[in-house]
C-alpha cells in the first residue's frame, strides 16, 4: 500500500471515530455513544466486567476489557433483546449481557433462521462460517466479529443491505436497519 494513502485511511479512520464525517443520523448517534462515547458517559456495566476478568484471570486483560466495553455500549444503545456467543467464548461477554440486563446464549452451531431483528452475536476469531454470518446479517441480527479472518471480514463486507457497518483494523461491526440505506465506515477499532 502507498505510504500516503495509508496515512489517508488512518485520517479517515480517526475522523470517523469521533463522529467527523458520519452523516447518517443513527450511524452518529451509534459513534456518540457507543463507539466513542467520550468521557461524559458512563455505564455501571464496567464494574461488573471488571470483576469477571479478575475471575476468570484473562491473559489479553486491556484487549479483552476494552471489546468487553465497546459491547457493552453497544447492546445497551441498540437495545438488544439478546447476546449470543460461541461455546468456549469469555465468561466476560456474559458478564457483559447480564450489566445490561438481556440473556447471554452460548452456542456450539448457529443457524441463521433462528435469529432476528434484536439479536447480537459476537463473534471472537473465527467462531462461526461465512455463511452463517451472512444469513444472520440478512435475518436482522447485528454482528461484532473481533480479529476476523479474512473470509469472515469478506462475508461481513458482502453484506451491502440496509444499516450501518464500520471496518476497523481489529474489529468489524455491522448492524442491520430497515429504516436507512447501507452506509460504511472506516473506524479506529
Amino acid at each position: 500500500m502507498n505510504p500516503l494513502s495509508a496515512i489517508g485511511h488512518s485520517y479517515l479512520r480517526w475522523r470517523h471515530s469521533r463522529g467527523f464525517g458520519v452523516h447518517s443520523p443513527f450511524a452518529y448517534n451509534l459513534v456518540k455513544m457507543a463507539v466513542r462515547p467520550g468521557r461524559r458517559y458512563g455505564y455501571y456495566g464496567y464494574y461488573d466486567i471488571d470483576r469477571a476478568l479478575l475471575a476468570e484471570g484473562a491473559g489479553e486483560y486491556p484487549r479483552l476489557r476494552r471489546d468487553a466495553m465497546l459491547l457493552l455500549r453497544l447492546l445497551a444503545s441498540l437495545r438488544s433483546r439478546r447476546l449470543l456467543c460461541p461455546e468456549g467464548s469469555p465468561a466476560t461477554f456474559k458478564a457483559v449481557a447480564e450489566a445490561v440486563g438481556i440473556p447471554c446464549v452460548t452456542f456450539s452451531r448457529l443457524h441463521g433462521n433462528n435469529v432476528g431483528y434484536g439479536d447480537f452475536i459476537v463473534c471472537p476469531n473465527d467462531c462461526l462460517v461465512p455463511d452463517i454470518i451472512r444469513q444472520c446479517l440478512i435475518s436482522g441480527a447485528a454482528v461484532m466479529a473481533i480479529s476476523p479472518t479474512p473470509e469472515i471480514r469478506n462475508a461481513i463486507e458482502a453484506f451491502r443491505d440496509n444499516g450501518t457497518r464500520f471496518d476497523g483494523k481489529r474489529i468489524v461491526i455491522a448492524i442491520p436497519n430497515p429504516d436507512m440505506a447501507f452506509v460504511d465506515y472506516e473506524m479506529k477499532l
